[in-house]
């Protein structure tokens, strides 16, 4: 079992995984066949990661405790400020159209969720040197899929939200009352702006 393994693309490239779980050698060689298969920009431009076909109930439970350490004596708003859970682009505009709304306090509320999730349901391979995981809350009336990884930021790993999704079909309506909305719509847009302005900042 190993945390980190070199995978090879098919257009040669190459990155080091390097990861929060120890991985079974059938699971690493499942990421590097996927690997094989896809040229690196293939694997992050597709909508969706490769699926692995299994975790350990261990492994499952490392994530949750990976995330519950990082988490620990912290408030949600805490959790952000200090960039122990950061919010991606992608999980902002998923969150607009789900939730209908870019209010801080929403954002805040569903980081909320990602402290208190308890589960994970899969794990997904996307050419990145760390997996993402689904992860969910055992008995969440509001049955929220909330997909993050453990980025390395700053020598540090932080909890970062990819996407929401709900278990069952999504709720239309919000995404065309959203479309509708030509207020709303700006709001997006300078949302984003914002995003991918802090979004350099942490990359330089």
């Amino acid at each position: 079992m190993a945390k980190r393994f070199l995978v090879k693309f098919r257009d040669g490239k190459r990155i080091r995984i390097d990861d929060v779980i120890s991985f079974e050698a059938r699971q690493i060689s499942e990421i590097q066949n996927i690997a094989s298969n896809h040229t690196k920009e293939e694997l992050k431009s597709e909508p969706e990661g490769k699926d692995l076909s299994y975790l350990t109930k261990q492994q499952k439970q490392t994530v949750i405790n990976f995330k519950n350490r990082l988490v620990a004596g912290k408030t949600s708003e805490e959790l952000r400020k200090q960039k122990i859970v950061s919010v991606t682009l992608h999980f902002t505009e998923r969150t607009l159209e789900r939730e209908g709304s870019n209010q801080l306090p929403i954002i805040i509320g569903l980081i909320d969720k990602i402290v208190a999730v308890d589960s994970v349901l899969k794990a997904q391979f996307k050419g990145y040197s760390t997996l993402s995981y689904t992860t969910a809350i055992q008995n969440d009336p509001d049955h929220y899929k909330l997909p993050i990884t453990f980025k390395l930021y700053r020598d540090r790993r932080q909890v970062r939200m990819i996407t929401i999704a709900f278990r069952g079909a999504p709720p239309k309506n919000l995404t065309q009352n959203i479309i509708q909305d030509s207020a709303m719509n700006e709001r997006m847009v300078e949302f984003k702006r914002k995003l991918l302005e802090q979004s350099r900042k942490n990359n330089q």
